[in-house]
């Protein structure tokens, strides 16, 4: 059995003009409640053997605050390009390309992704999405490969307004 935690970036800032979106930064909300995430995780005592980040400078950002509260090596991080602005199928051919000594992954992204694997993963998933969203999702497969619709049980979802 495998468990990946899929992440929304926290809240970016639209302050600066003529900065791609791909380089947008976390606003003042989401530099609180990335680490406030992170630390609702490590009460949960959620220890990811691999964080998989989209390389977005915002999911970057989120992924190291939440990786500190955790006490996960950012060094660790992974970084992918594809995983920026990326579909279910994109996401789930990531998934399909991870380690299966790998049995709890985390994956940090960008909506609507997020929110559609999420859907795709578990039968009854309708939330929203909000930044800096927490799925953590039991997945009955021992292999990454064999990931598919409607393999998952939703064992929880955490979010700012949520834990706060």
């Amino acid at each position: 059995m495998k468990t990946i935690y899929i992440v929304r970036h926290a809240k970016s800032s639209w302050a600066t003009e003529g900065i791609e979106d791909f380089e947008r930064p976390l606003n003042e909300r989401g530099k609180i409640d990335a680490p406030a995430m992170g630390y609702k995780l490590f009460q949960k005592q959620v220890h990811p053997d691999l964080i998989l980040s989209s390389a977005a400078f915002r999911t970057i950002s989120t992924s190291r605050l939440i990786a500190r509260e955790i006490g996960y090596n950012a060094r660790n991080i992974q970084l992918k390009f594809e995983l920026y602005a990326a579909s279910v199928n994109v996401i789930i051919s990531e998934i399909n390309e991870i380690s299966n000594s790998v049995d709890h992954l985390m994956l940090i992204g960008h909506n609507p992704g997020v929110s559609q694997t999420t859907a795709f993963l578990c039968e009854n998933f309708r939330d929203e999405f909000p930044t800096c969203g927490i799925a953590c999702i039991k997945l009955s497969i021992n292999k990454w490969e064999e990931i598919s619709e409607n393999c998952g049980v939703l064992e929880w979802f955490e979010y700012p307004k949520k834990v706060s």
